[in-house]
C-alpha cells in the first residue's frame, strides 16, 4: 500500500522494541527481523502476553480474511471499488490495479461501488496513487 513505515523513539528509547520486550506486543515478521530478538527474550522469560496461550494478530488476520472473501459487486457492470483509507481519504480502485482484490467494501463505513471513473469523481473520490 506504499505506506511509511516508522520507528517510534522516546529519550532515545525504541518505544516498539520495549512493548516486544516486555510481552506487551509482538514482532511483526512478515516486514522485518528487527525485533526478533526482543521477541525471543520475552518468550523466553514468560513476559506479557507469552505467559498464555494467544492467537498472534498475523494469524487471526489471516484466518479471518480467509474466512471473508470478498463479495462481488451487486452489478457487475459497475466493479469500481469506492473505499476509505485509515484518514477517511475517498478512493477509487479499478479492476486490475494492484491491490484490487485485497479491498473490501464495508457499505456500513460509507464506501461502495460504481459503474465508472466519472461517476466515483463526481461523487468526490480519488483514484489510488
Amino acid at each position: 500500500y506504499n505506506r511509511p513505515v516508522a520507528t517510534c523513539f522516546s529519550n532515545g528509547r525504541d518505544i516498539g522494541a520495549a512493548m516486544i520486550l516486555a510481552g506487551w506486543a509482538v514482532a511483526f515478521i512478515r516486514y522485518s527481523d528487527r525485533y526478533l530478538s526482543e521477541q525471543a527474550t520475552a518468550r523466553s522469560a514468560r513476559r506479557g502476553l507469552w505467559t498464555m496461550q494467544f492467537q498472534e494478530p498475523a494469524d487471526y488476520r489471516r484466518a479471518n480474511r480467509a474466512g471473508h472473501p470478498a463479495l462481488p459487486p451487486p452489478d457487475p457492470a459497475c466493479a469500481i471499488k469506492g473505499n476509505l483509507n485509515a484518514k477517511g481519504v475517498r478512493i477509487f480502485h479499478r479492476p486490475g490495479e494492484q491491490g484490487y482484490d485485497e479491498v473490501r467494501i464495508n457499505a456500513a463505513d460509507g464506501e461502495r461501488w460504481f459503474c465508472s471513473v466519472a461517476d466515483a469523481k463526481a461523487a468526490g473520490w480519488r483514484s489510488r496513487r
